[in-house]
């Protein structure tokens, strides 16, 4: 018998969550990444609960 059980490696498994494409940007602003991230486990100075990040493909900045 398998010691590990097939649920097992199932939750170990690595999955890509968006599929890669072959799309490349020319120039920056073309493709634009965010994250947003809420709430904060703290309170900001100006007492904001959350935070984004943009991120540019071409610049990655």
């Amino acid at each position: 018998l398998d010691p590990i059980c097939k649920p097992c490696l199932s939750g170990k498994m690595h999955a890509h969550l968006f599929s890669f494409t072959d799309f490349v940007t020319l120039k920056p602003l073309e493709l634009i990444h965010f994250d947003l991230y809420s709430p904060l486990p703290v309170i900001t100075y100006f007492r904001m609960h959350y935070w984004i990040i943009f991120i540019d493909e071409f610049t990655n900045l």
